[in-house]
């Protein structure tokens, strides 16, 4: 899976797992993933957890409301580029759930189709660095 190959590049690049990491997804489809799959596959090799390590990173999922895609340039239309069922976001998913905004780039009323995660880290002095970036063509399932 691709993923496991993210690992190994990960590998290669982060440090080690001392301080908590924060993996921000940012995607426009969900598939069927479960709780299990979540936390034994996706985060470990995204959060550049070495393959002995335990990974330390919180997931943050960035996800247009129906707020945003009924104010939107195209309405309720604009859903469509976002296709999900309910039943793939399950319980789990939604603490992780963080509402997507584009205020500060003057685009809050186009629907993100992009697909984008970032690993990032706050320092000892309290800065955010980001620790790497994928921006791709791939959506969050199995």
């Amino acid at each position: 899976a691709a993923h496991h190959s993210m690992r190994d590049r990960l590998d290669n690049i982060c440090e080690s797992n001392e301080a908590q990491s924060v993996l921000v997804a940012q995607f426009s489809s969900f598939g069927s993933v479960s709780e299990n799959w979540l936390n034994k596959q996706f985060l470990p090799c995204m959060s550049g957890t070495l393959s002995n390590e335990t990974p330390t990173a919180a997931l943050e999922i960035v996800w247009p409301t129906v707020e945003n895609v009924r104010t939107s340039s195209m309405g309720w239309v604009s859903g469509n580029s976002l296709p999900s069922r309910m039943k793939n976001i399950g319980k789990h998913f939604k603490p992780l759930l963080r509402k997507w905004s584009a205020i500060s780039s003057g685009r809050e009323h186009y629907m993100p189709h992009m697909k984008c995660y970032v690993n990032y880290r706050t320092d000892q002095i309290g800065k955010n660095r980001i620790e790497w970036m994928l921006l791709s063509s791939a959506n969050f399932s199995v």
